[in-house]
């Protein structure tokens, strides 16, 4: 029944108010300019190869895309960080039976996405320093090049649902830092084949969803940005409806 909970919840707050979906307008922004930056640039390049123009020019060019790119994944980076703590507090206005306010969920994401941010960054450099640790095997020849992939994938994996419960963490307990790290680990370790069915379900419904309406004649990418809005804001309230079912 928890379970059941966690995957419905966010589409029963969808019925009660559906302005939650808003907030994740905020990620069109970033998105569109990153993919009109992207066909241009393809445009552009290719031009500049069929044109046979030097390699010195085409490496400029590519350059210069990529300056204007990072500035965008940046700001799509710190807009997700600020949507998940947005969320998070919507899920526990909704818990607590309150009236749904996105203002105040707007003022907590503004308060709490930078330590969310550090949060993530401290997480990062503890997973890249486990990851360093497994560069001697590819030394070992074949077998200890496949070793080396195998153990990668599935460490990565593995922290990527034990940091799961992060967001919720830092916005639920007012935590950050390693006491957030650890106490998503704890809570990922003692529900870990719940929270790898839910994610593992999570996802996959929204990519057959995504998938399905981007194949609609005429209107399919209209219908898919829309789509869209729920399919993310439903992702984004997972951690803390999972949180709050199994802390």
């Amino acid at each position: 029944m928890r379970l059941q909970r966690v995957l419905e919840f966010s589409f029963s707050l969808f019925k009660k108010d559906w302005r939650v979906v808003l907030p994740n307008v905020l990620n069109w922004v970033p998105f569109a300019l990153l993919s009109l930056l992207i066909l241009n640039g393809f445009n552009s390049i290719t031009s500049l190869i069929i044109l046979k123009i030097s390699p010195v020019e085409i490496f400029k060019n590519l350059l210069f895309y990529a300056s204007l790119a990072i500035p965008l994944l940046l700001a799509s980076l710190l807009i997700s960080f600020f949507l998940s703590c947005a969320y998070c507090e919507i899920v526990r206005q909704a818990y607590s039976k309150r009236k749904i306010s996105l203002v105040k969920s707007f003022k907590v994401g503004k308060k709490r996405f930078i330590p969310l941010f550090g949060t993530y960054v401290l997480a990062f450099v503890i997973l890249l320093f486990f990851n360093l640790l497994l560069i001697p095997l590819i030394f070992l020849g074949i077998w200890g090049i496949l070793l080396f992939l195998i153990l990668i994938i599935f460490l990565n994996s593995i922290a990527f649902i034990l940091y799961f419960e992060i967001p919720a963490v830092v916005v639920l307990e007012n935590s950050s830092g390693i006491s957030a790290i650890k106490k998503s680990v704890e809570i990922g370790r003692k529900n870990f084949w719940s929270l790898v069915f839910v994610i593992f379900l999570t996802f996959f419904i929204v990519g057959i969803v995504n998938s399905s309406l981007s194949q609609i004649p005429f209107v399919g990418l209209i219908v898919s940005l829309i789509g869209s809005l729920f399919l993310n804001a439903w992702i984004y309230m997972i951690p803390a409806v999972f949180y709050l079912e199994f802390r």
